[in-house]
């Protein structure tokens, strides 16, 4: 006889050694013996199913799917096809197997023999006491994890660990006791391609001779794809599971995040001071030109991130210079920026008493007065050569369309005006007016997270004296700078958790 054979007959009769035995009442109907195969399954803490359409019903025994018919002599056991005894009986919705068919049955595959306690009126089973019950298998971009269901904590610094040259990592547990039955037929996910099992012993030869075993570890063998850089093993507290964490391409993974963390560092800004030459923006009292405030608070802003905060800064225009404004987003992206800021001031020719801050985000405006702003700041177009570089944004399409292209920055966008607002509510006593989204040129094409920021109304007397000042503009600049700090811990913060 094969050697092989007989080390897996003699390795399952152990296995048997080991068990629970659990009870399950014989029933008479019409004077023959039967058991109710959802009473069986209830017993041993097992899964089944019922397909009342079908008239079946199906149980997973210890890894193997045995499928039962309403009045039918047939029984599908995994993919084999036993016939039993007498048909099956389903009555007051339970299933009934006759006792002479479901003791063929285990006589006839690889389970476990039952025993008919005739006294009492019970067919005993055993039920294996497992503490090793299943594998799942999480693949990732940097490796995977095996995760093994247990019902023991086992002591993290005596299982082991080795993957020989074929590719085969064995995971050794002492004291374990593994559902091989089950284990092997757990779903396959790269970069395993096979699981073994195997159950050792201790044996023992007691005072009168007889030899008992007693479980010594099991072992679980997983046959990988790809080469493994390092792994590592431990199991949680409530001794439920034993993760097993494979990484792969160690070097290659650590350049991309390198490369990742130096795309994502926060190392650059571009400041759009918006307006400029013969574009003079709005027009307040006494001749204050928006785009002159505007260049004023950007030049205090950049200085501020400068000096406290060693990061670059890229000016769209540094002069009184007419700059159009696609080419503004283009010297954001070929500068490599990091955020796009563009500053403004607001005017409202409805509203003389109109005043306040707010931040403005690319996409299609929910209000008048948001549209009525972006149309304004828009109308710089038309002091440009070539109008045709934009498309029209009174159609709604083209607006979205040109916000879809940006989505992928849209979240950062959305915390960074945020956190702008919150700031200059906190320096400035003019009206928060909040975050709005409007369909502004200017921020069309930034590939970073970008806003717009309306620092005041120049329409309004009072707060276009207080923009004309020097410290007031200071205050705009350090609020926005404070924001800009918050962000930057935010931002290199989430990449570095995120990696």
């Amino acid at each position: 006889m094969n050697k092989k054979i007989i080390f897996f007959t003699l390795n399952l009769f152990i296995n048997l050694l080991f068990c629970s035995l659990v009870q399950t009442k014989i029933e008479e109907i019409n004077d023959i013996k039967y058991i109710s195969l959802n009473q069986f399954a209830k017993n041993h803490n097992i899964d089944e199913s019922f397909y009342p359409e079908k008239n079946k019903f199906w149980i997973n025994y210890y890894g193997n799917k045995i499928i039962f018919s309403e009045n039918c002599s047939f029984v599908k056991f995994n993919e084999k096809i036993f016939q039993i005894k007498r048909p099956i009986i389903f009555k007051n919705k339970t299933y009934y197997i006759s006792l002479a068919s479901f003791d063929g049955l285990l006589n006839s595959s690889s389970l476990p023999n039952g025993h008919i306690d005739s006294k009492k009126g019970f067919l005993i089973t055993s039920k294996p006491d497992f503490n090793i019950h299943s594998v799942s298998i999480n693949s990732k971009s940097n490796g995977s994890k095996l995760s093994v269901t247990t019902t023991q904590r086992f002591d993290d610094n005596s299982i082991s660990a080795s993957i020989n040259r074929s590719g085969w990592m064995n995971i050794t547990i002492p004291s374990g006791i593994v559902d091989s039955m089950n284990i092997v037929n757990s779903k396959l996910y790269a970069p395993v391609s096979q699981i073994k099992c195997m159950q050792f012993y201790e044996e023992n030869i007691t005072l009168n001779g007889d030899t008992t075993y007693t479980p010594k570890s099991a072992q679980i063998s997983f046959l990988l794809k790809s080469k493994i850089d390092d792994y590592d093993i431990y199991q949680n507290k409530e001794g439920t599971e034993i993760q097993i964490s494979l990484r792969t391409n160690i070097a290659v993974n650590a350049e991309k995040i390198k490369k990742s963390r130096s795309k994502w560092l926060f190392d650059s800004v571009v400041i759009d001071p918006g307006h400029g030459g013969k574009d003079k923006g709005a027009i307040g009292p006494s001749n204050i030109y928006e785009k002159d405030v505007n260049l004023a608070i950007c030049k205090k802003l950049g200085k501020l991130i400068e000096e406290k905060m060693g990061v670059r800064v890229i000016y769209t225009r540094e002069e009184d210079d007419f700059i159009p404004l696609w080419k503004r987003t283009k010297i954001a992206n070929e500068s490599g920026g990091k955020i796009f800021i563009s500053i403004h001031a607001n005017a409202s020719p409805k509203s003389k008493n109109a005043k306040g801050f707010e931040t403005y985000l690319l996409r299609p405006g929910k209000s008048q007065d948001a549209m009525e702003v972006a149309l304004r700041e828009n109308e710089v177009i038309k002091m440009e050569k070539d109008e045709r570089k934009y498309k029209n944004f009174s159609d709604p399409q083209n607006l979205i369309l040109a916000t879809m292209a940006q989505n992928e920055f849209l979240k950062e966008s959305e915390v960074l005006a945020d956190l702008i607002q919150k700031s200059l509510d906190k320096k400035l006593t003019s009206p928060n007016r909040g975050v709005k989204q409007a369909g502004f040129y200017v921020l069309v094409g930034a590939s970073m997270p970008n806003v717009l920021v309306e620092t005041g109304f120049l329409s309004n007397k009072q707060e276009a004296r207080m923009l004309a000042k020097s410290a007031y503009q200071k205050k705009i600049a350090e609020g926005i700078f404070e924001a800009l700090l918050d962000f930057k811990n935010k931002y290199e913060t989430s990449f570095t958790m995120t990696n």
